[in-house]
């Protein structure tokens, strides 16, 4: 009993990280819009926390500022988990030279997030390296955990490579895995044995892998949409 109760309490906090992870995720992809005198006002007042640029290098910022990189995108929470973005930043050719000068003068001590123009995602689900918050990186650090746990264990609802493709394709197969294997997380102490099932198979799990992704997207769009509507 007491090593099911330490895993019990290392799934528990494996979740609670991936779900929190997932849920800034959701908060940062739909913010609401605002001026770049908006931005330099919560500076200024202290309210932001975290902002995250991406910078681009154009043909035009190098041509024009000394090849100064542009501003590509810029959002930044303002009182805790309200997020904003600048609006279209390009055209009002605010450059990264001018975002540190701002920083500099505010004596922003925060937390920064830059990221590099353009790049594709890949094969490997970006969002858990790309958690807007200064701990952050404890997300990639429980998703690479629960991604070798489910390497090194004999999962019950689908086999490991079903669980791959619902950790890589789908997204967010790591808090799934999580909360359901080897049984539910809420049931996790029940002392009678789980239900024997038929395991999805590998092809089976691609194809749910792809349902998931789309799905989550479309969850966690909704959160951000709804929690963005709440705030203004």
């Amino acid at each position: 009993m007491p090593w099911r109760v330490a895993g019990l309490a290392v799934r528990f906090v494996l979740a609670v990280t991936l779900l929190w992870g997932a849920f800034l995720t959701a908060l940062s992809t739909f913010p609401a819009e605002r001026e770049l005198a908006d931005f330099r006002r919560d500076l200024r007042a202290g309210r932001v926390e975290t902002i995250v640029v991406v910078e681009g290098n154009d043909s035009l910022s190098s041509s024009s500022s000394g090849g100064s990189a542009s501003v590509s995108s810029l959002t930044w929470t303002a009182d805790s988990l309200i997020w904003r973005r600048l609006r279209e930043p390009w055209n009002a050719r605010y450059r990264v030279r001018e975002l540190d000068t701002d920083l500099a003068a505010a004596s922003f001590s925060g937390t920064l997030i830059r990221r590099p123009d353009g790049g594709g995602r890949g094969f490997w689900p970006a969002w858990p390296a790309e958690v807007p918050h200064r701990y952050g990186w404890f997300v990639q650090l429980a998703w690479i955990t629960a991604f070798f746990v489910m390497l090194a264990s004999r999962p019950r609802l689908a086999n490991r490579w079903a669980w791959f493709w619902m950790f890589t394709v789908g997204q967010y197969g790591a808090p799934l895995f999580v909360l359901l294997e080897p049984r539910p997380i809420w049931s996790a102490l029940d002392p009678v044995p789980p239900r024997v099932v038929q395991p999805v198979s590998g092809g089976a799990g691609c194809a749910l892998a792809l349902l998931l992704a789309y799905a989550s997207g479309v969850l966690l769009w909704g959160i951000g949409a709804y929690v963005a509507g709440l705030t203004g």
